[in-house]
């Protein structure tokens, strides 16, 4: 298993960290709990995508701007 980077630098570490941030959530008893809600689910899987997608790349000191860009979200999302 490879390291997962705090501070990612390049494409490669932006997504071994999205990736752990992802699943690390979605593991949660709380986050599994809300999961279940069939109604909710998609919503849910899609908000901690984006939200771990963003952080990883703002931990890679990516402005705003591109990380909406990339995501394409808008910036009062991100």
């Amino acid at each position: 298993m490879s390291e997962v980077p705090l501070s990612p630098v390049g494409k490669e570490e932006i997504h071994r960290l999205e990736s752990a941030l992802l699943v690390g959530t979605l593991f949660r008893p709380e986050v599994l709990e809300e999961l279940r809600d069939p109604t909710e689910r998609l919503t849910w899987v899609d908000s901690l995508a984006v939200a771990a997608a963003a952080l990883a790349r703002e931990k890679a000191k990516m402005p705003v701007s591109r990380i909406a860009e990339e995501l394409g979200r808008s910036e009062a999302t991100i």
